[in-house]
């Protein structure tokens, strides 16, 4: 799913840093690894089929690895394609009646972008009031976001009323 994305908002003119979409280190080929660059630092994350389903999520069980050196990318790809047999992953397919083998296994390698903030957006909040979305936004890589470990703003948006409230500390960015 966010292979499919981002090949959508590139399409539509978005400015999204260079990416190629990969099933296995066999098929970092000369051609895929010229588009990215050899200067440059990498993400290498999942985007396997089962992810993100409208019956199951599989928030942070996978692999993500940032700031990846070009000449570790093969190794990257194997890791990420390993977190797929992770116990937790296995036991979240069991559970859920989910068929790992008839999945696609891509995974994303995208060029590492230095990042004055970044954020997380829900399109559901996750707290359960489905008609509002939830934005979550900090200074630096996404990745501490996603941890807790920076102070953020929280935005709330009320698809019906298009009413936004705003959470913030102190030292935490804002979107205009």
């Amino acid at each position: 799913m966010k292979a499919k994305n981002l090949k959508i908002l590139k399409e539509h003119g978005f400015n999204v840093p260079n990416f190629i979409v990969v099933e296995r280190e066999s098929d970092l080929t000369p051609t895929n690894l010229f588009i990215l660059g050899h200067e440059n630092k990498f993400a290498v994350r999942s985007s396997f089929s089962l992810e993100d389903s409208k019956h199951s999520s599989f928030a942070g069980q996978f692999k993500t690895l940032l700031n990846v050196p070009f000449n570790e990318l093969k190794e990257a790809v194997r890791e990420v394609k390993d977190s797929l047999l992770e116990d937790n992953v296995v036991q979240y397919c069991e559970a859920n009646n989910i068929n790992m083998q008839t999945q696609n296994n891509h995974i994303v390698i995208q060029e590492m972008v230095d990042a004055e903030y970044s954020g997380v957006i829900f399109t559901a909040n996750p707290n359960g009031c489905l008609n509002e979305a939830v934005i979550v936004v900090g200074n630096g890589l996404g990745c501490n976001v996603v941890e807790d470990k920076i102070e953020t703003t929280t935005y709330f948006y009320n698809y019906d009323d298009r009413n936004c409230k705003v959470m913030a500390s102190e030292k935490s960015p804002t979107l205009s």
